[in-house]
């Protein structure tokens, strides 16, 4: 029976790459030529588990779960009726490992039987051998990228994002007016800025669109009010060691763009979801350097190894 087998090594938490590839529902999200995955039987994950996949050309076929070792590995059998590849049966095999240094291996091992015989092999050897390994490597490329955005937001804590940007507090008193609020707001190119009490509790958030809303319901007068009168006394906070995750989905369900930092009850900053893209950014900026300084190094390498010392490193 032809095995096909593939192998990643990267560097990301065993638990975080094993949530990626045993999302058996969520197989559209990274699988190139699928479009939608239904679940026919069993809850979530384990043996039993069927669900239905269709490609993006609109066939379906079926697929169970036949072996589950949580956290480690899950093989699962191909109904291959419909299959869109010429095997007349198929299995595969999707693991993971904890590696040396902090790195996780991903393996995947696909079983197949050819249909047809002969011909099976020779259309296998000609049209479909190539398209199969390119859809199996793919796959695990959309893995290890998803897994890094994951690792991103699991690493990355509100205490990093302060180190980088600072603790400075921009802040008014709960009596400030509306119109000083918007001068301050303006000054500093802020969207959002804390009201704090005498003894720095935060009595509420005031932010452009309070500012703007208070406008459209009272009118022009609103600006000659304190502050009390539009902010938002219910204040979302979060802490240092809150992680990216957590941070972008408060973020994303409570609909707030800032967010104080309180430690230990002490206001110690504030993050904004601008910081949080800032952040991101500069890490990506940073992977690509390294990536292609790695690159650069490597052509480097084959120059020399053709032409001996007198090879240089291109100029970029």
């Amino acid at each position: 029976m032809p095995v096909y087998k593939l192998e990643r090594r990267i560097k990301a938490h065993p638990e975080l790459v094993w949530d990626i590839i045993s999302d058996v529902a969520g197989l559209a999200k990274v699988a190139p030529h699928i479009s939608k995955v239904e679940i026919l039987e069993g809850e979530g994950e384990g043996v039993g588990l069927k669900r239905r996949v269709y490609d993006r050309r609109g066939d379906s076929w079926i697929e169970e779960c036949i072996a589950w070792e949580d956290g480690k590995s899950y093989t699962m059998r191909v109904d291959t009726s419909h299959y869109p590849f010429t095997f007349s049966s198929m299995e595969f095999t999707w693991s993971v490992e904890a590696g040396e240094r902090n790195t996780t291996i991903i393996r995947t091992r696909y079983e197949y039987q050819y249909r047809y015989g002969l011909l099976g092999r020779i259309r296998d050897r000609f049209r479909f051998r190539k398209r199969f390994r390119e859809t199996c490597t793919e796959l695990m490329d959309n893995w290890v990228r998803r897994i890094h955005a994951r690792e991103w937001i699991y690493e990355v804590t509100v205490e990093n994002i302060l180190k980088h940007k600072g603790f400075d507090i921009i802040s008014v008193r709960p009596e400030t007016t509306v119109i000083e609020t918007a001068n301050l707001l303006r000054k500093n190119r802020i969207g959002s800025v804390l009201a704090l009490t005498e003894d720095g509790e935060i009595a509420g958030v005031v932010s452009e669109r309070d500012i703007v809303t208070g406008l459209s319901e009272v009118g022009p007068e609103i600006l000659d009010e304190p502050v009390t009168e539009i902010m938002t006394s219910n204040v979302l906070v979060c802490h240092p060691d809150d992680n990216m995750e957590q941070i972008l989905a408060c973020m994303t369900d409570r609909r707030v763009r800032h967010l104080p930092v309180v430690d230990h009850g002490k206001l110690v900053g504030i993050i904004s979801i601008g910081d949080v893209v800032k952040t991101r950014i500069q890490e990506l900026e940073v992977e690509s350097d390294a990536l292609k300084s790695f690159i650069s190094g490597r052509e480097w390498l084959e120059r020399y190894k053709r032409f001996g010392p007198t090879a240089r490193p291109e100029e970029s």
